[in-house]
């Protein structure tokens, strides 16, 4: 496995986590462009839930413990989730109270943590998954369990690769081909070369599907693409 660098979002330059290089002191005063404002060790979170409508695979029948974070790197302008992606409706926890109330929905039995839009928030996540490891709750169902990268692959291979013993399963909504039109519907042209190059890495790092006796993932990489209606050709 590729070794796995620490990524900061400091820097001279402001902050340079994600594709867009926004240079934001990430502030109230200097949100980023995904609209993070939190210092270090906090997170904006949306919402924590047992979620049983994602594929078969990952929500099995216990459903999938998704943690939503508030703010989006990409911010696409029909997101079906706008007031999470693009108004940052959520609580701001500290990462030891957001432990916590992870730590209650895995004793729901969810299958997996699976991390949604989580991106602008690369450099915070090893260090919340290693203290989340150490909790009796992660290997209850006699195994640990699987951490899910849910993403819209608009994201650098430095802070990818600084997931690389953290993440276990990626699973990216690849969403455009044609640069003009993620320029018109996400302000980044430059979105299908950047996803491409965070999808190959994704594969670098888990390279093989491993799948439960029950038929949940463990491990690997899949891919989900978005057709818009009316841009299907």
């Amino acid at each position: 496995m590729p070794a796995c660098p620490a990524v900061s979002v400091e820097s001279a330059a402001g902050c340079t986590l994600c594709p867009r290089r926004c240079g934001a002191e990430r502030t109230l005063q200097d949100p980023g462009r995904c609209g993070a404002a939190e210092p270090p060790g906090f997170f904006r979170v949306a919402r924590l839930m047992a979620h049983h409508w994602e594929e078969p695979w990952i929500s099995g029948s216990r459903g999938s413990g998704a943690v939503c974070f508030s703010g989006c790197s990409l911010g696409c302008c029909f997101c079906q989730n706008a007031s999470i992606s693009l108004r940052r409706q959520g609580t701001v926890l500290s990462q030891d109270r957001l432990i916590g109330e992870i730590g209650r929905l895995l004793r729901q039995g969810v299958h997996n943590l699976n991390l949604v839009t989580a991106g602008h928030y690369a450099s915070q996540i090893p260090d919340l998954v290693s203290q989340l490891r150490r909790l009796p709750e992660w290997t209850s169902q006699g195994q640990p369990l699987p951490v899910v990268w849910n993403s819209s692959g608009y994201e650098t291979e430095a802070a990818l690769l600084a997931l690389a013993k953290t993440a276990n399963v990626f699973l990216p909504d690849f969403k455009y081909a044609d640069p003009n039109l993620s320029a018109a519907m996400a302000q980044a042209d430059d979105y299908f070369a950047v996803a491409s190059r965070a999808i190959l890495m994704m594969h670098r790092l888990q390279p093989k599907t491993v799948l439960s006796d029950s038929g949940i993932i463990l491990r690997g990489l899949v891919v989900r693409h978005l057709v818009l209606p009316g841009h299907w050709r």
